[in-house]
């Protein structure tokens, strides 16, 4: 009798086993840069986060990862571009040393490099306390003690979740900013502000 319960414990162990083989398989081949797609066809895909480097060729686009590895993609006009929030952007906002993630597709040949599917360009944040508010223009000390500039131009600004005027924001304030990088590579351009008053 204590045999066959055995027996059945036994069986029963080793279905329960079976039943989570193909969950351990597919974070097994999944990873930060590259990997496989379980989907019904098993589609194989690739990965990329980290900065965009600059590059002369149009079709591709180059991202070196945050671990110094590096991946071209090729890009087309079906690679889709995004920002992080989900607003729309084009191939033109991923620059180079912007950063992205990029998801692609296998090479369409031999030794090719994988086709970029989608580019979603991330936002960049700037927290701090406000030194001046000049035609426009925030600058503010971060939490490090570095200067940053901030352009209210396209933001919008809120306080306590009720709508502000970015022409509002004093000296002593405290604001948290995101948007994307300007061109000069230090502004930030927001896109919303949350500030905290000098007087909270």
């Amino acid at each position: 009798m204590h045999s066959r319960r055995g027996l059945l414990r036994g069986a029963i162990a080793a279905v329960a086993i079976a039943s989570f083989v193909p969950a351990a398989v597919a974070v097994a081949h999944s990873g930060p840069d590259r990997g496989a797609g379980f989907g019904r066809h098993h589609q194989r895909y690739y990965r990329a986060s980290g900065w965009v480097v600059p590059s002369a060729n149009a079709t591709t686009l180059t991202v070196r990862s945050f671990q110094g590895r590096s991946q071209s993609f090729v890009v087309n006009t079906g690679t889709k571009y995004t920002y992080a929030d989900g607003g729309s952007a084009t191939a033109a906002n991923a620059t180079p040393y912007h950063v992205v993630n990029v998801i692609g597709t296998a090479p369409t040949t031999s030794g090719g490099n994988p086709v970029a599917t989608r580019v979603v360009i991330q936002l960049a944040d700037v927290d701090g306390v406000v030194k001046s508010d000049t035609s426009g223009t925030l600058t503010v000390v971060d939490s490090e003690g570095f200067t940053r500039q901030i352009s209210t131009a396209l933001a919008a600004c809120t306080q306590r979740r009720t709508t502000v005027s970015c022409a509002s924001i004093a000296a002593g304030s405290i604001v948290a900013a995101r948007g994307t990088v300007a061109s000069d590579g230090t502004t930030l351009d927001a896109k919303r502000i949350e500030v905290k008053p000098a007087s909270s």
